[in-house]
């Protein structure tokens, strides 16, 4: 966004509508067929590849098994999976450890973390710890399940500040945050105003806060001289300035 332009055309508002609506069907299509990327199947059990509080039944080795999820994520790390088979059975649940948890944010080198210690997944089965290294991105439990045997898994939800490959010219000297899946901006009407002139230092502690009356409820950062929130609400409030990349020091300047 170029900062010398007036407030007022900076940005780019909310439309109630567009000319060509592209987007309402592909979001309907998408809401339809949720539940098609939450779960799969395969021969000897299912896989859990996405979390958030939803409830399915799901055929098993020839019988219907019902799966609940509870949980707040992305907001939370702690996801409850409950486990109900008809009648008792054995077959292997696989859970999905994102990339972000083992200090990936992406699949390739364009992004790293500078504070890249990976903390461990946890995870217990009705209350009782359960250990397994991941293996291609998921840990697989395979057992004998019956109704209401319970899965709790914790995956961790640091602060992370996220850097890009050197060979990114224009965002050398620049930081990201992300906190567990979720990307943060900086916008103006949480900053004073303005943008254009924070500086992150890598000294700079940051803190997560929860903000149930803002921009529909939200997990916002805050450090010394800063406020972010989810990228994927930001320009709800009018035309103002927003970036994602902040200075890690003076004298850089995002864009």
């Amino acid at each position: 966004m170029d900062s010398t332009r007036p407030v007022e055309e900076r940005g780019a508002p909310r439309k109630p509508w567009f000319g060509v609506p592209c987007c309402p069907p592909n979001l309907s299509r998408l809401f339809a067929s949720l539940g098609d990327y939450f779960y799969s199947t395969r021969p000897e059990g299912v896989t859990v590849n996405l979390y958030g509080a939803n409830a399915a039944t799901i055929p098993v080795g020839g019988q219907a098994v019902g799966f609940k999820q509870a949980t707040s994520y992305p907001w939370d790390g702690k996801i409850s999976i409950t486990v109900s088979p008809k009648a008792q059975a054995r077959f292997a649940l696989s859970l999905r450890v994102p990339g972000w948890v083992e200090g990936r944010p992406v699949a390739a080198d364009l992004y790293r973390y500078l504070n890249d210690q990976s903390e461990p997944v946890r995870i217990s089965i009705n209350g009782t710890p359960f250990t397994s290294k991941p293996e291609n991105g998921f840990v697989t439990i395979s057992r004998e399940w019956k109704s209401g045997d319970k899965v709790e898994l914790e995956l961790p939800m640091s602060i992370r500040r996220v850097v890009a490959h050197e060979s990114v010219l224009n965002l050398r000297g620049l930081v990201a945050l992300e906190r567990g899946p979720v990307v943060y901006c900086v916008e103006a009407p949480d900053n004073g105003g303005a943008v254009r002139n924070l500086i992150l230092p890598d000294t700079v502690a940051l803190k997560a806060e929860d903000q149930p009356a803002l921009l529909g409820g939200v997990t916002v950062l805050r450090g010394a001289n800063l406020t972010a929130i989810p990228y994927a609400v930001w320009n709800n409030r009018g035309f103002s300035d927003m970036t994602v990349w902040i200075p890690r020091e003076a004298g850089k300047s995002a864009f």
